[in-house]
């Protein structure tokens, strides 16, 4: 029977779930109760908010994005599995336009230099001199 209190029904994904894969929020009168939907609902809904708020594409262009590139960061071509993170969504600061997912290293590294070819090409340049 007290088991029966500790579950609860998501309402997007409508699966039956314990109490505790729900957050909670705070009622005026100081009580805690659980939201209306799963963590895991709740952290894909941000994410696909996310998709459209930062760079106006939807889950499916993610998705075909992601199979079209095999799972591989577009840059460096390692695989998604490689990493803790999903890859980000790349594009162009200056059109907005995607370009394409990229790996957790990739990513800020093409940041840091600025998204520039130029600056890029000076980095190579300055590591090989140094190569072995």
């Amino acid at each position: 029977m007290y088991a029966e209190l500790e579950l609860k029904i998501c309402r997007i994904c409508k699966i039956e779930k314990h109490k505790s894969q729900f957050s909670s929020f705070k009622k005026k009168n100081g009580k805690l109760y659980p939201r209306p939907f799963c963590k895991e609902c709740k952290s894909q809904g941000n994410f696909e908010w996310d998709l459209w708020k930062n760079y106006r594409i939807r889950l499916e262009d993610y998705q075909k994005l992601y199979e079209d590139q095999n799972g591989r960061c577009a840059c460096c071509g390692q695989l998604e599995s490689s990493f803790k993170r999903n890859l980000h969504v790349d594009h162009d600061h200056e059109s907005g336009k995607v370009r394409g997912l990229l790996c957790t290293q990739c990513n800020p590294g093409l940041g840091y230099f600025k998204h520039s070819i130029d600056r890029l090409k000076l980095g190579i340049i300055y590591l090989e001199k140094f190569k072995k």
